[in-house]
């Protein structure tokens, strides 16, 4: 960039990127909103590198410590405190004595009793250069560096490192000045009496956590590789859902479309397509569930040609009819298998009543069905027997014994439309209808907590998965993830209620209509109409690959006449390896391609 090409989207853009990097969020997503809703797309955004900022400022307080010890005729002056570019500097000391590390290091000379610490710093280390250590959770960033304000290092762990470096001195010194005010030692003056400076010596690392090694991603355009399935102008894709065991087994479902899909992982590779049943222009898929092995599938289908019927399908792996089972008079809303497959739960509802019904999938024979006087609009099972349903004014626990009884009813006034249940931290996630509630219940407390969430309607929740549960280290933050019109994702940690971990944007004044975990939850992706981002899950910050649908033909979900997107539901699926996202909307379904 040249020297008179500085504008203000390159200082905006690096300021945005520098509030992402070190954790801040919210201010960054504030900028975007008040500067540029994609700042992405700008075209020098590719080639800025990681902790560009940073890297930056402390380039130019180098240049200007250069500048401030060389007087107008080009000698070389004594430099003093009044000319740092930051204004005079405070003393740091650092004690170790007999080489211990000292667990509470002061930062500066100040007393105790005047210095008002950082509340999200709980200690201040000082970690000797030779020391290694492991970090068993990521910390939290604070607004502000404690400490002088010295050079920084931004750490794997998301950190500030401060480390303190002596400037660089300009060329052609002039042995007959002295460096310093304060006398040094006859070492140091012999290397300039011979016109050298000697190595400054290892200073110790101020840090806050655990000090690791950095590694920053690149991000990553997905565009080239996808492949679209698309859908007659009277079909509507509701449901792409990957197998959860084969990576190549792919189930599309909507209004006139129930297809099984083998796509093959190889490039260039065409999908083959093979239809479950006769799916007329009055049929609808209202709910889809994979069997936890992925040996067998549900179907939730309703057909409008005859009233007052929906029925449940068993469909296997390979696209033979399993079961029918007995027909329901409500659109089925939701399926669920519990974890041993022994189990198949289904929700069906109209605008008054609902059904919780629960069937044998071995026999198709029907254990039991329950008449409610509310709407209810999704389930989770806690464990083999008992179930979460939530709806209208309607939080309750159940459980299967023979019939299906009452254990918990929780007293609420709001609306619940999606409930889920994590296993790890014995915890109930719900999020409201038509307002940004989120709701936790902990197994320990048993009490119902709320919070607005979001500026706007959530759209998605889902809890983080664990392959290892075992290897997670006990404390560290169970993320649950929400994603909400107002187009923020906001990652939660469900062991200490309503506190944010993350807060990720999709941009360009983009709603993030869903999103989806890995199979092994490294990483998170979230979409909304023309936009797919991935980012890494406990790292946060900038996204790790960009998905744009208009370099594929990608129609946002517009029908041929072009009208309005508000009631198109939005479906995302990683496939069983993490490879491949399927994401479906309106009349197409795009195949991307992430480890290409």
């Amino acid at each position: 960039m040249a020297a008179g090409s500085l504008t203000s989207n390159h200082v905006n853009y690096l300021v945005w990127r520098y509030l992402q990097e070190s954790g801040h969020g919210e201010a960054a997503v504030k900028l975007q909103r008040d500067w540029n809703l994609d700042p992405q797309s700008l075209s020098f955004a590719p080639y800025i590198k990681t902790h560009a900022l940073v890297s930056l400022v402390q380039k130019g307080l180098q240049y200007h410590d250069i500048e401030q010890s060389i007087d107008q005729y080009g000698k070389s002056v004594s430099p003093s405190q009044a000319t740092l570019f930051f204004g005079p500097e405070r003393e740091t000391t650092f004690n170790e004595p007999n080489g211990d590390v000292n667990e509470e290091t002061e930062l500066s000379s100040t007393s105790p009793t005047q210095r008002k610490p950082s509340r999200d710093i709980t200690s201040t280390r000082v970690i000797p250069s030779n020391s290694t250590q492991t970090s068993a959770k990521r910390n939290r960033k604070t607004n502000g560096i404690p400490g002088n304000g010295d050079a920084m290092e931004i750490d794997r762990d998301g950190s500030w490192n401060i480390e303190i470096e002596q400037p660089s001195m300009p060329p052609k010194r002039d042995p007959s000045v002295t460096d310093s005010p304060v006398p040094a030692p006859s070492s140091v003056s012999q290397a300039e009496d011979l016109g050298q400076i000697p190595p400054p010596t290892p200073v110790p690392i101020i840090t806050k956590g655990n000090s690791v090694g950095m590694q920053s991603y690149k991000v990553t355009e997905l565009g080239p590789g996808t492949s679209l399935l698309a859908f007659g102008s009277n079909n509507m894709v509701l449901y792409s859902a990957w197998n959860p065991t084969d990576p190549t087994a792919l189930i599309t479902a909507g209004e006139g479309i129930c297809s099984l899909w083998n796509a093959p992982t190889a490039v260039g590779a065409a999908p083959k397509r093979i239809d479950l049943g006769d799916q007329g222009t009055t049929s609808l898929v209202t709910a889809i569930a994979w069997h936890p092995t992925g040996a067998s599938l549900a179907i939730g289908i309703r057909d409008f040609s005859r009233p007052w019927h929906s029925q449940i399908l068993i469909w296997s792996s390979d696209g033979a009819l399993l079961h029918i089972l007995p027909a329901a008079r409500d659109p089925l809303f939701a399926l669920r298998w519990n974890s041993g497959a022994s189990l198949l739960l289904g929700i069906s509802s109209n605008e008054s009543t609902s059904h919780i019904m629960v069937w044998d999938p071995s026999t198709g024979a029907t254990i039991e069905m329950l008449e409610m006087a509310q709407p209810v609009l999704d389930a989770s099972w806690i464990n083999s027997t008992d179930f979460v349903v939530c709806g209208h004014e309607t939080l309750q626990i159940y459980r299967v014994a023979g019939n299906i009884i009452l254990l918990r009813a929780y007293e609420t006034r709001q609306r619940w439309e999606k409930v889920r249940y994590d296993p790890h931290c014995s915890t109930i996630a719900a999020s409201a209808e038509s307002e940004p509630w989120l709701a936790l219940i902990a197994a320990e407390k048993d009490t119902l907590q709320t919070h607005l969430a979001h500026d706007e309607t959530i759209t998605a929740l889902e809890f983080q998965p664990l392959t290892n549960p075992s290897a997670y280290p006990a404390g560290s933050p169970r993320l649950l993830a929400t994603s909400s019109v107002d187009g923020s994702i906001r990652l939660w940690d469900a062991r200490r209620p309503f506190q944010i971990v993350h807060l990720l944007t999709l941009g360009h004044d983009l709603p993030a209509m869903t999103l989806s975990f890995s199979p092994d939850g490294f990483l998170l992706a979230a979409a909304g109409y023309s936009r797919v981002l991935i980012w890494h899950a406990e790292d946060g910050g900038v996204p790790k690959a960009n998905w744009s649908g208009s370099c594929v033909g990608w129609t946002n979900g517009a029908n041929d006449e072009g009208d309005g997107q508000s009631s198109l539901d939005h479906s995302l699926s990683w496939d069983a390896n993490g490879g491949r996202l399927a994401y479906g909307l309106g009349h197409q379904v795009a195949i991307i391609n992430f480890r290409k």
